[in-house]
This record gives C-alpha cells, sequence and structure tokens, in this order.
C-alpha cells in the first residue's frame, strides 16, 4: 500500500514485467485522466508513469518497479486549481 499526499506524485519505472496500480481511496490522476477507484489498471512497457494525487490517496501496486518514489508536483498543483476554478 502507497500513501500520497494531496499534491504529490507517485513516480514509478517499470521494468519488464508488467505491474498493476489500483486506487483504493482519494483522487488521483495519470496524463490527466482520473482513475477509478477500485479499478486495476495494467501498467508495462519499460515506460515511466506519474500519478498525481489531488487528495491523499491510497495506492495498491503490485509487480516490480524500476523505480519508485514521490516528489512534488507544484505545476500539477496550479493546473488543478484552474481545473476547479472552471467547475465552479
Amino acid at each position: 500500500m502507497e500513501v500520497v499526499e494531496s499534491g504529490r506524485e507517485l513516480r514509478l519505472q517499470v521494468g519488464d514485467n508488467p505491474a498493476t496500480v489500483k486506487v483504493i481511496s482519494g483522487i488521483a490522476e495519470c496524463f490527466g485522466a482520473e482513475l477509478v477507484p477500485g479499478k486495476q489498471y495494467s501498467i508495462q512497457g519499460k515506460q515511466s508513469y506519474g500519478i498525481f494525487c489531488k487528495s491523499d490517496s491510497k495506492l495498491e501496486l503490485n509487480g516490480t518497479f524500476k523505480y519508485r518514489g514521490q516528489g512534488d508536483a507544484p505545476e500539477n498543483k496550479e493546473h488543478t486549481k484552474l481545473h476547479w476554478f472552471d467547475i465552479i
């Protein structure tokens, strides 16, 4: 289980074997698309992924990752503020 605070990004790099990600709670997105809570997503192909969490989130990760870490994502925070402003 990976816990990611609001406004932070979970950074993953997948190796030769596919891995999976599932949002247990919270609001998270990958490449600008919101991930559906409870749905398992397969990630593969020696790619790097950034999962931005709009709220405190719990993510279930399965598989082997070449890199797995968290970082601040200030540019995503500003983009999220603009997006929420458009909805209001």
